[in-house]
């Protein structure tokens, strides 16, 4: 079995790995893209097939209108933005 190479930020796993979370961090001063999101997307099909797949995403700035209408199209997406994390953690910068 040939393994490919894919920077993924964030992996885990549940059911034995019948359910993956991939998670993106981007700590930028610009809103993510939806190029990302379907970046993510791509990685998480072409190096795990078989699983049920999940989607998180971590933005410093928010999230550019077409990322959000990515989520609308895929129940398998969460975007989260630092400053509406519970509890808030900015008060750690």
């Amino acid at each position: 079995m040939e393994f490919s190479e894919e920077e993924i930020d964030l992996l885990a796993a549940s059911d034995g790995g019948k359910k993956l979370f991939l998670g993106e961090c981007k700590w930028t001063h610009k809103p993510l893209s939806e190029t990302v999101v379907y970046d993510l997307i791509q990685k998480g099909e072409d190096v795990f097939s078989g699983a049920e797949k999940w989607y998180i995403f971590f933005a410093k700035e928010g999230y550019m209108d077409q990322a959000e209408k990515a989520v609308l199209a895929n129940d398998h997406i969460r975007l989260l933005i630092f400053s509406g994390l519970n509890p808030p953690f900015h008060h750690l910068l």
